[in-house]
């Protein structure tokens, strides 16, 4: 062999008899004259790096019937010429990197009835032209790094077996532009830096199976402007910078979710709405998680979140409104949480303000309704109830000629409460002076007393 390899010089074509079982650890490696290798059905097995460099290689042929189980770690690492690759149905494993930096890739096949398991760490890390690729069923796992950099790829079927996709899976996949779930999926978690870079990403459907995103998930995925989660999610957390300088404009949290970690939605410029599902489980809102969100004018915070992390929403520049529901169990928020805003109103209710005054040492910036307040590196911000901002909405309401009961719907759908403002139903009827109401029944004529006449 080191005859053939070496001295002559390996040959363009390689047909390999039947009968042959391995293609052996670098077996073929670095051989850059080799274009085409046609295996036959009775290899089982290709070695750790059998192919490693071989750079001329474009056309791999495997037999009708193969027996083909396992193909090692860096099978074909660096043959950069590769186009296509079929995988027979037989295959049951292929190891890390198998098709790692095959720059010239652009279509692999497995066969329907293909058993895999696994998309192994780094499959098709930098498979750069690789554009068509078809996941079998048997699918459990998308390992680390598997289409990290794959720049040409488009689109991506997860099938229902799918239970994880780990970190860097499709990390700087820059051409991705849809993601699509088996509506059965059963996905649980997805993994750090996922799809971190997938600049092309229009938008995602989160399974409702997903109990976790990690952190940095799609961070830098600079044009997603839309993810939604379905209904009766099992997400309870999301990691920090999971959505870190997206395009998102709106989001509605799951009421499922417990923890969000640090700079969640930090540089979402474009993010005008953010809404928590009624019952939301949500603790607390970390450092920085809305951090320059510059888009956000108005927040509503869940009952349920006890703490708001230092510089929660600092330079979101155009935050002008926060409101802590009715059962707020804020109690806690940090330094320079709403530093860099224009907020001006704040409204709460009674209980939360003297939970976070509790937390003050200072008795100079105790927390108190009306106007004049520091709250948090906001100055100048108003508080107030909200039960006043149900009077406040229903008196607008009012002054517009909206009619009163009407009037009162309106506060209360917005805000929860019944405006205390007016009577319920109907005008007020007109009351006199000091006080007393002023009957407005018709009274009755006077009568005349009939007066016998005295006889004379």
């Amino acid at each position: 062999t080191k005859e053939i390899w070496i001295v002559r010089g390996s040959p363009s074509n390689l047909i390999l008899g039947e009968g042959w079982t391995t293609i052996a650890r670098m077996a073929l490696a670095n051989a850059p004259s080799l274009k085409q290798v046609t295996i036959p059905a009775s290899v089982t097995r290709i070695g750790l790096g059998a192919f490693y460099k071989s750079t001329g290689l474009e056309e791999v042929t495997i037999a009708p019937g193969s027996g083909l189980t396992i193909i090692e770690a860096n099978a074909f690492v660096g043959a950069t010429s590769l186009r296509r690759f079929d995988v027979p149905a037989s295959v049951t494993s292929i190891g890390t990197d198998a098709f790692n930096g095959a720059t010239s890739l652009k279509q692999v096949t497995f066969a329907p009835e293909c058993r895999i398991d696994r998309i192994s760490d780094g499959m098709f890390s930098d498979a750069v032209a690789l554009q068509t690729i078809n996941l079998p069923s048997s699918v459990t796992i998308i390992g680390k790094g598997a289409f990290s950099g794959a720049t040409a790829l488009q689109t991506i079927y997860i099938p229902e077996s799918v239970t994880s996709i780990e970190d860097d899976a499709f990390r700087a996949a820059t051409g991705l532009v849809q993601v699509e779930f088996d509506p059965n999926s059963k996905l649980g978690g997805i993994g750090k830096r996922s799809f971190s870079g997938a600049t092309s990403l229009r938008e995602i459907r989160i399974p409702a199976s997903v109990s976790s995103i990690a952190e940095h998930a799609f961070s830098v995925a600079s044009s997603l402007t839309n993810v939604t989660f379905e209904p009766e999610s099992s997400l309870y957390m999301i990691g920090a910078s999971a959505f870190q300088q997206t395009a998102l404009r709106t989001i509605t949290i799951p009421a499922s979710v417990e923890k969000m970690g640090w700079n969640v939605f930090n540089g979402a410029k474009k993010l005008t709405n953010v809404t928590f599902e009624k019952g939301s489980h949500l603790k607390s809102i970390e450092y920085a998680t809305f951090t320059e969100a510059n888009a956000l004018r108005t927040i509503e915070i869940p009952p349920s979140v006890t703490t708001i992390g230092p510089r929660a929403f600092s330079n979101a520049t155009n935050l002008e409104q926060v409101t802590f529901l009715p059962g707020s169990n804020i109690s806690l928020i940090g330094e320079s949480a709403f530093a860099d805003t224009k907020l001006n109103l704040v409204v709460m209710g009674e209980p939360a303000l003297k939970k976070l005054n509790a937390a003050i040492i200072d008795n100079n910036v105790k927390l108190r309704f009306g106007d004049g307040n520091t709250f948090y590196g906001a100055n100048n911000v108003s508080i107030t109830s909200m039960t006043k901002q149900a009077d406040t909405f229903f008196n607008v309401a009012k002054q517009r000629g909206v009619p009163l009961d009407a009037a009162r719907l309106s506060a209360s759908f917005l805000t929860g409460q019944t405006p205390k403002a007016g009577p319920k139903g109907g005008r007020k009827r007109a009351t006199r002076k000091g006080g007393r109401r002023r009957s407005t029944k018709k009274k009755a004529p006077r009568r005349r007393k009939k007066t016998r006449r005295s006889a004379r």
